[in-house]
């Protein structure tokens, strides 16, 4: 006997940008007071002494528990995945009417993410993304996730957020390598999918600073501009059904090497695209020219151009393997073919790679 079951499921959730997301009118306060229950709200611990006052007027007028977190890669485990669960536990976490708070960078939203998806088979969440990388890339996505066995992102679902609250004023406590962090990612978007972006990102001020990306309205636009981005390249294909993504365009080399290294995601990333340019560049797919012209814009925006893991070709051959695993056994490799445009290669060989290495050494 065989039978089949087919089910369509419809998933519907906000990124809400607001000024006060954190104020006692602001959209999180409306939305909490419409829920029963304990409120459990994980914020990264960094964040406690600016933002701590605030979190607690916010919940003053409900029952609630903090957990507070330690950020950074190096923590996004397992094991801290189990104290959210712990703490949902000792809440006593209603299933549906109780949504987990998640205040922090991407780090912590992706494991509370996660606990979040796998606590009674999902229960509801919300996160405060407080960082640019977070505020631009994991806004927009439903990808949970953890690190483990020394991978990025190994254990993981698919599980959208209810409510995604952005706010830019987190942005001023952030610091000038944080903010290079989450330009990696906006650059990425504009180099394979935007001319335009990719213009403004030239165009940034050569003094800009955090508390630039806090108030101006230059920058929130091109914030906004990078974040519809997103969502645009992934809202057809949330789960990953089709596994030739342009939005994995920098995310072919860098997984491994960022775990093996500590090297930031955001400045992995753009080392990758930048080495992606030189590849396409071997095929002729972009001109050599235009490789110190995309190097000077990651400069503007305080990116590396230059890591002693991106000229190691054992490593990246090894990095690109795994990638290979990731992707069900292909390459899918994402270069860009001219600037906002892009082509997918599947047979990439390891001399070509050596030969992109040493194109770039000439080049940045």
């Amino acid at each position: 006997m065989s039978i089949t079951v087919s089910r369509d499921r419809h998933h519907r959730y906000s990124v809400v940008a607001s000024g006060e997301a954190l104020a006692p009118t602001g959209p999180l306060r409306r939305v909490l007071q419409e829920h029963t229950g304990e409120q459990l709200v994980v914020v990264d611990e960094a964040l406690w002494p600016t933002y701590g006052p605030a979190i607690e007027a916010l919940l003053a007028e409900s029952a609630h528990r903090i957990l507070r977190l330690p950020a950074g890669e190096q923590n996004k485990t397992l094991d801290a995945t189990l104290r959210v669960v712990e703490a949902m536990d000792a809440c006593r976490i209603p299933r549906r009417s109780s949504p987990v708070l998640a205040i922090g960078g991407g780090v912590l939203c992706d494991l509370v993410g996660f606990a979040a998806s796998i606590y009674r088979r999902g229960v509801p969440y919300i996160r405060v993304p407080t960082t640019l990388l977070a505020q631009v890339d994991v806004s927009a996505a439903i990808k949970t996730g953890v690190d483990h066995n020394g991978f990025r992102n190994r254990l993981g679902t698919f599980w959208p957020a209810a409510l995604t609250v952005v706010d830019h004023g987190f942005l001023a406590t952030q610091t000038s390598e944080q903010i290079s962090q989450g330009l990696g990612e906006v650059f990425k978007l504009a180099l394979i999918a935007s001319e335009d972006l990719f213009a403004r990102l030239a165009r940034l001020p050569a003094d800009w600073s955090p508390q630039w990306f806090a108030t101006s309205a230059d920058a929130a636009a091109l914030m906004r501009q990078a974040l519809e981005l997103m969502v645009a390249e992934l809202s057809d294909d949330l789960w990953e059904d089709n596994l030739a993504r342009r939005v994995d365009f920098g995310h072919s080399f860098s997984p491994l090497i960022e775990m093996r290294t500590g090297l930031h995601h955001g400045h992995a990333v753009a080392l990758d695209c930048l080495l992606g340019a030189s590849i396409a560049a071997g095929r002729g797919l972009l001109a050599t020219e235009t490789l110190p012209h995309i190097a000077a814009v990651m400069r503007r925006c305080a990116l590396p151009v230059r890591h002693r893991a991106f000229e190691d070709v054992d490593e990246l051959w090894t990095a690109l393997a795994e990638v290979v695993h990731h992707r069900d056994g292909a390459q899918h490799l994402p270069v860009p073919i001219d600037l906002g445009k892009h082509a997918f290669l599947e047979d990439l060989t390891r001399a070509e790679l050596a030969a992109a290495v040493r194109r770039l050494r000439r080049a940045v």
